[in-house]
């Protein structure tokens, strides 16, 4: 099982340390119904002003799960909702558990808070730069490929990874974890559309792979099998050298917004565009919502746009281009000319 402890040493050292990595400030919009999940009471509230809280990426899947709609409401806002009378998939059962072994009192995950039958649905998709970007920490569930895989490591029995060691002439060798940023890379969970905006606005990444956990926040990468942790209040760059770097290092914030108010949209729509567009959606349709979250995040940059393309660069955007070498169809319902 993981160590409660270090996990939460990890986010103490970020919030005493890095002053870069503080949630942004919350949104006060009458127009967005803010819900997040009790986790002590086990029910779904409106989430008080300014409350610290865990956001969730995952992958739904194909499995039938616990939703918030119209009819379920009522019931799911009754105390103790959670804890037994409604069964929740497992990687949200795991969340709810590591949330109270952290201390943090309050948890947001789509299905459980926004209305998933009302045009709420809609509006929430529209705030997600502001749901992940003021959330304390994410948590990336990287193992597996639906709801049912759960947070390996959480609950016991739920991580199986052997270590081997070997003694020859007297010198001790010991076999070595996947790197677990290559896990992350090649995991379902990294080639769904929704989910880049989910890595990509948020300033604390706790990442669960298959067989181990790393965080990662704006001035460091911490894992479990190597101890890498400092009390420095200095940039963490000795990291470097020790955690390779991968797609899920790529973040937007107000500061990387003012360094590079410039350039943002080569530095930041181009590459990120083209990682969008060769990942899945369940629903084509969906493309443009599933990368929202970026593109108002980088709006004071590069302005407003249209079909996906900022409008004051449109003759550039129209040069976009994907990393893939065997681009995917077009997606329908969309023009032509637009990724």
């Amino acid at each position: 099982q993981i160590n409660m402890d270090l996990v939460s040493r990890w986010l103490s050292l970020c919030n005493e340390c890095h002053d870069g990595c503080k949630p942004n400030a919350q949104d006060t919009s009458p127009s967005f119904r803010f819900r997040v999940v009790d986790v002590l009471k086990g029910c779904v509230v409106d989430a008080p002003p300014d409350c610290e809280y865990v956001a969730l990426s995952y992958v739904w899947g194909n499995v039938n799960q616990l939703q918030l709609t119209s009819n379920t409401l009522h019931a799911l806002s009754q105390n103790g909702a959670l804890h037994g009378r409604f069964q929740t998939a497992n990687t949200i059962q795991d969340t709810i558990e590591l949330c109270r072994g952290m201390g943090i009192q309050y948890l947001w995950v789509d299905s459980l808070c926004t209305l998933q039958d009302l045009d709420e649905k809609n509006c929430s998709i529209m705030h997600m730069n502001t749901v992940y970007g003021c959330a304390t920490l994410t948590i990336i569930a990287a193992s597996g490929s639906n709801a049912n895989a759960g947070l390996p490591g959480v609950r016991h029995g739920t991580r199986n990874s052997i270590q081997h060691f070997e003694s020859v002439d007297g010198l001790n060798l010991a076999s070595t974890l996947q790197f677990p940023t290559w896990c992350a890379e090649l995991s379902h969970w990294n080639s769904r559309g929704w989910t880049l905006q989910e890595s990509i606005l948020s300033k604390r990444l706790l990442v669960f792979t298959d067989h181990q956990v790393y965080f990662r926040c704006q001035r460091a990468r911490w894992r479990e099998d190597i101890a890498l942790e400092s009390w420095s209040t200095e940039a963490h760059s000795s990291n470097d050298g020790l955690i390779e770097r991968s797609s899920l290092d790529h973040t937007i914030s107000k500061t990387q917004m003012n360094s590079y108010h410039g350039v943002a949209f080569q530095a930041f729509y181009m590459p990120l565009s083209a990682q969008f567009i060769r990942r899945q959606l369940t629903n084509d349709r969906d493309a443009i919502f599933a990368f929202e979250g970026i593109l108002k995040a980088l709006s004071p940059a590069i302005g407003r746009s249209r079909w996906g393309l900022p409008e004051k660069h449109f003759a550039m955007a129209l040069l976009w281009q994907t990393d893939d070498s065997f681009p995917r169809p077009r997606r329908q319902a969309f023009p032509t000319w637009c990724w």
